[in-house]
């Protein structure tokens, strides 16, 4: 059975349609990239996974299937259940999505405390596991956001998606290039050493 299946899928805006048509398969342990020029779609067709859509976008018509579950009929309670523990994204610009004065480690603790019934010493043990696979030093806990450009993945990883692994990133527009390849390449490495994680990729085509 596959983890992902996006079929026939339509995205609309108030100009018209944006994705025409799209069928994604993605089953246990794969990993595809979806690339396509800036406003081709691949952003807005991420978004749609996890319900993170605009206002001013939304599904025309298809379905998006997460291990045989539709997630357009569950309800917003369902779907936010399922980010951040089935469904982890790495957003394009990081800046813009942790917040800048909260160290490293406690917004790592917050998404373990929302998702898994751990104890804090678990969840502090399983950060540093976290940080180790993906070749962060342990001082990267205590540091803020802009002391480490490319902790990023980490705090999608710590998320522990038992299913999907959804990567949305590119990492050219938030990193220099040597970091843009190092914290891309740790964060494949991390989920294929799990193997049961899928991964799809929105690459931007310059």
């Amino acid at each position: 059975m596959n983890i992902l299946e996006i079929t026939g899928l339509h995205l609309k805006s108030e100009q018209g349609l944006i994705v025409r048509d799209l069928h994604i398969s993605i089953s246990a342990g794969q990993c595809h990239a979806l690339i396509g020029e800036s406003g081709s779609g691949k952003s807005m067709t991420s978004l749609s996974i996890g319900d993170l859509l605009p206002a001013t976008v939304w599904v025309e018509s298809g379905k998006i299937e997460l291990c045989g579950r539709s997630l357009l009929t569950l309800s917003k309670k369902e779907r936010e259940r399922l980010r951040g523990q089935e469904i982890a994204y790495v957003f394009q610009d990081y800046a813009s999505v942790f917040t800048p004065f909260i160290t490293i480690g406690k917004q790592m603790d917050e998404t373990l405390k929302a998702h898994h019934v751990l104890e804090r010493k678990s969840r502090k043990e399983r950060i540093k596991q976290v940080l180790e696979h993906v070749r962060l030093t342990k001082e990267i806990y205590n540091r803020y956001p802009f002391q480490a450009q490319r902790w990023a993945a980490t705090k999608n990883i710590a998320c522990g998606s038992h299913h999907a692994g959804i990567q949305t990133a590119d990492y050219g527009r938030a990193y220099d290039s040597i970091g843009s390849n190092e914290c891309q390449r740790n964060f494949t490495d991390h989920f294929r050493a799990k193997r049961t994680h899928p991964m799809l990729h929105f690459v931007h085509l310059a």
